[in-house]
């Protein structure tokens, strides 16, 4: 059954901020290692954050998150580079 709902898709944009990370990790000199500290720090906690608070109902869609998660992180290769 394919399921879509808004945390697929937010995965998929946090997967999409961490695989353009990881591909200009060095290119981002630019902005400072505290900010892309930061920047990184923010990505994941907001994973975590939604994997303790996010969708409360009985039937979690652990595929769909995965999935989404890795779309994002799939699709960041597709981003120009810095």
């Amino acid at each position: 059954m394919l399921k879509a709902g808004s945390t697929n898709f937010i995965y998929g944009f946090i997967g999409l901020g961490l695989g353009y990370i990881a591909l200009n990790w060095s290119a981002l000199e630019i902005i400072g290692p505290v900010f892309k500290f930061r920047m990184f720090a923010t990505l994941i906690f907001s994973v975590l954050f939604l994997i303790v608070f996010g969708d409360q109902a009985v039937v979690r869609d652990y595929s769909g998150h995965l999935g989404g998660f890795l779309a994002g992180f799939f699709f960041a290769g597709f981003m120009p580079t810095l």
